[in-house]
């Protein structure tokens, strides 16, 4: 059962594949916080400041924002393949005005 709510949700949107963008956007953003935090501390606290566990730290956030933006991109891609795929028509008339049926 679950299986066929996955199957469900999957099959007829491509939001999934776009929540790894929004995610890189939402690291992204606490990774600008974080740096915030860290150059004021350096700032205020100078000689106390351990810089190379913050920098390491900084840096590996900053390094999954890139893997999850990239990944975003891609599932854009997936995603617009997938529509492509399934071969259905841009649009449907319902019905003619004043156009002769041929």
């Amino acid at each position: 059962m679950i299986n066929f709510a996955i199957e469900g949700f999957t099959s007829f949107t491509t939001n999934p594949l776009r929540w790894a963008s929004y995610f890189a956007f939402g690291l992204d953003g606490i990774n600008f916080i974080y740096f915030i935090y860290i150059i004021i501390q350096f700032v205020v606290s100078a000689s106390n400041f351990d810089f190379k566990y913050h920098f390491m730290f900084f840096s590996m956030i900053a390094i999954s924002t890139l893997i999850a933006f990239f990944i975003g991109v891609l599932g854009e891609y997936v995603g617009r393949v997938f529509d492509e795929t399934k071969q259905r028509p841009l649009y449907f008339v319902q019905s003619l005005v004043n156009i002769d049926e041929k």
